[in-house]
């Protein structure tokens, strides 16, 4: 599943492409994946002649606004946006398609079909978020020392679920849970009310870290995961424990392991990560 790095970098190819353009018109394929309509062709009505403005990044959500209307847009595990050049052909697993003044169009794919696209006034736009229930971002603000202890404080559930939580911290998946987690020389299985205030600030440091260095790497192309214009990310080959059971820790030269926490897969250096 695309997490914060992922979906920060469509997000900044949004902005690239769509910059300046004005929509003709829309089309839903598969009616299930857009909400917020009684229709699927009322879509093209409401969207023709909008003027785009913005995307940014919510969590793991895309909000895309346009001058009179929004859409939100979650991946999920397979989800793509993709910019299709004039004259091409829709490819396979296309739900949605935003047809732009220049010939191209904007399309929303998943071959799952677990993502799903939002639409609605932009005035609704500040409740449509807050219903997300979102937690803190990691780059903002208050993704502080204080706010972070105030979340860990007397739980027992693990340090590593409880990052996954979105309405705890918003963006970050298994992945790089597993990443901060080895950078910051914490086991995930602690319970988060045992984190002193030391390894918290250890903890915020490395989740900047390591999702900057998730950025600046284009991202982690494991499986679906592919930027707007159809490249392929590289951070999977600089992970330090993720997907390297059986691997040779970096730091230590322990074993990394593979466990089961919570129904996903953690991995760990027992050696570094006390």
């Amino acid at each position: 599943m695309p997490e914060l790095p992922e979906v920060e970098l469509v997000v900044r190819d949004l902005n690239r492409v769509l910059d300046g353009r004005t929509l003709l018109g829309a089309e839903v394929l598969w009616p299930g994946y857009v909400e917020g309509l009684q229709r699927p062709e009322e879509l093209g009505k409401m969207l023709a002649g909008e003027r785009f403005e913005r995307a940014e990044r919510r969590g793991k959500f895309i909000l895309i606004t346009f001058t009179r209307h929004a859409l939100l847009n979650h991946l999920r595990m397979t989800g793509r946006i993709l910019k299709l050049p004039a004259g091409g052909d829709y490819p396979k697993h296309t739900h949605a398609a935003l047809e732009l003044d220049d010939g191209s169009r904007l399309l929303f794919s998943d071959v799952r079909k677990f993502g799903r696209l939002r639409v609605f006034p932009r005035e609704d736009t500040p409740a449509q978020v807050a219903a997300l229930r979102l937690g803190l971002e990691p780059f903002g603000k208050q993704f502080t020392g204080v706010k972070v202890a105030r979340l860990f404080d007397g739980r027992a559930r693990s340090v590593k679920n409880l990052l996954l939580d979105q309405t705890a911290v918003a963006g970050i998946g298994n992945i790089y849970a597993c990443e901060i987690l080895f950078a910051a020389g914490i086991d995930p299985f602690r319970p988060a009310g045992s984190i002193g205030r030391g390894e918290i600030t250890k903890i915020i440091r490395s989740t900047r870290r390591v999702l900057s260095e998730a950025i600046d790497n284009g991202g982690s192309s494991i499986s679906d995961y592919v930027r707007v214009g159809g490249e392929l990310g590289g951070m999977q080959n600089h992970f330090m424990v993720y997907g390297r059971a059986g691997e040779k820790c970096f730091r230590c030269r322990d074993s990394v392991t593979r466990e089961i926490q919570a129904g996903r897969s953690t991995f760990r250096c027992g050696g570094c990560q006390l």
